[in-house]
């Protein structure tokens, strides 16, 4: 079980998420879960989050 949980609540953000995704990806300390809310972005916004689980939790979803 993780020790604590990073949630990010997002809309319309594919221009800038990035930005919280990398942030999260240069930790040192990797007791932590990531929990991503989109609700119903009409944007890239999934499409960067799908991406960014890919890469770093092998596709898990």
């Amino acid at each position: 079980m993780p020790y604590f949980t990073i949630c990010i609540p997002t809309y319309n953000r594919g221009y800038i998420i990035h930005r919280a995704l990398n942030s999260i990806e240069s930790q040192l300390f990797r007791d932590f879960e990531v929990l991503i809310i989109d609700d119903g972005s009409l944007d890239e916004t999934d499409m960067i989050v799908r991406k960014w689980i890919e890469k770093n939790r092998g596709g898990y979803i």
